[in-house]
Order: C-alpha cells, then structure tokens, then sequence
C-alpha cells in the first residue's frame, strides 16, 4: 500500500480523535467552572461531609470518563495497527476496512435476551467493531476480523471475550509450503508463541489448508476478559511472515 493511501486512513481516524479532544476540553471546562465552586460552597455553608463526598464522587466519574476516552477509541486501535504493520509487513494495496463504533447496547447487536432463573434481565450482544483486509508486497493476502462478545446482566457487563478472525492465503506463486511443515509450525506458534503476547485463559485454533492456489491459513484467537492490544497481534503476524520467508520459491 502507497504511503499516501495510509495517510488516507489515518487522516480519518484523526478526525475522531480531533472531535474527542474538543469534547474533552468542553467537560473540563464545565467541571472546573460549575462543579468545584458548586462543591466548595455546599462545604463552606453546611460543613456537611456526606454532600462533600457525593460531590468528589461525582468529580472523580467526570475525570475517569474523560480519561478513559481517548484510549477506548476503535479508531485510534486502527490508526496504531496500520502504523506497526508498514514496519514490519509491506502492505501494497489499499486497506479496506469497516470500523463500528456503535456501543454494545445497541439493539440490533443483541444476539439473545431474556430473564435467569431468578428473573434478572440479561442479554448477549457480539460486536463485529473492526474488520479489514489488504495485500502484501510479495502477493499475500491478509483478512483480520476483530469480534467481541458480551454478557450483560442489570445493565452490567459480567463477562466478555475477545475474539480474532484471521485469513492468511501466501502467493502461491511466490512461496512453497509444505503441509507437514506448517502444520508443525502452526503446532509450535500455539505452544510457544502465544504465551509470549497473550494473557491467559486462551483458546487458539489453526486450520492450514491446502488449496488449488496454495496454503491457506485460517486462525481464530479467543481471550477473555482484557482486550488485544497492537503489540500482541503485530507480534502474533511477524513470526507466520517469518515462517512464509524460508519458503521462498527459488528461481528457475
């Protein structure tokens, strides 16, 4: 991918990013303005501990939110993959890409819902918030899939898992693979790899098919409870590269 069509991508997400500033700027404002008078008055006039108490309470939320937005944003997870990608895997097409921002509330995410046995609401939403795909340099093509699932009680997130869709299909024409060495190698990445750049509890699958136009490599990656960060699947792509480059067909 031309260096001019990452910037294309990346002058999007900035925009966000741009947009969640400004925000934040305005709630600053109108917490330093309103809310810490409002909270010195109440404790000058009536002295009373417990208003005080809801009043920094109520601070501290505003702070923790407004902290917390610029590192939940989708966007900026994309804006730092494209980067660490053009470091270490030659894109040479242009991304395309479908980014979700919509919340995990939203309805038309709910996959199922209903009352437990003791009549509390609940629901189970999946949230397919990133998906892309692009070429390589050397013919490669790359799908990733970024899914997470929720499990949501009295409003509450209980539980979530984190799921990594991957299509990896070498050129054909460009590298030789053979099955009995991928699947060893897929047997190896699993047992040795993962643990290096993925928390536990993990579940990992990997299917090396062979096709009419080469090996194909399909990968799912399930953790729970903490999001994937840049780091952990860059680090999870290099050694599949890796493991492509000592098949290199030779010339002739």
């Amino acid at each position: 991918m031309e260096r001019k069509q990452v910037h294309v991508v990346i002058r999007q997400q900035k925009a966000e990013v741009e947009r969640l500033e400004k925000r934040k700027k305005k709630i600053r404002k109108w917490t330093l303005g309103i809310i810490v008078p409002l909270m010195l008055y109440i404790f000058l006039v009536s002295a009373d501990l417990t208003c005080f108490g809801i009043g920094l309470g109520i601070l501290g939320f505003i702070i923790w939110n407004v902290a917390g937005m610029r590192a939940n944003s989708k966007g900026d997870f994309l804006m730092k993959f494209l980067h660490e990608l053009q470091h270490d895997i030659k894109i040479n097409s242009k991304v395309h890409y479908h980014l979700d921002e919509t919340p995990y509330a939203s309805a038309e995410k709910k996959t199922w819902e209903g009352r437990s046995m003791h009549g509390n609401y609940k629901y189970k939403a999946t949230d397919h918030w990133l998906a892309f795909n692009f070429i390589c340099t050397d013919g490669t093509k790359v799908k990733l899939d970024f899914i997470t699932k929720y499990k949501v009680r009295k409003g509450y997130v209980m539980k979530q898992k984190f799921i990594i869709k991957m299509l990896i299909c070498p050129n054909h024409h460009f590298y030789a693979l053979d099955s009995h060495d991928t699947l060893l190698f897929c047997k190896k990445m699993i047992t040795n790899h993962l643990s290096e750049h993925f928390d536990e509890p993990i579940q990992t699958w990997v299917h090396p098919n062979s096709t009419d136009e080469g090996m194909h490599f399909r990968i799912k990656i399930l953790q729970e409870d903490e999001a994937y960060t840049v780091d952990q699947v860059v680090g999870f792509l290099r050694p599949i590269f890796g493991h492509f480059s000592h098949h290199t067909r030779t010339a002739g």
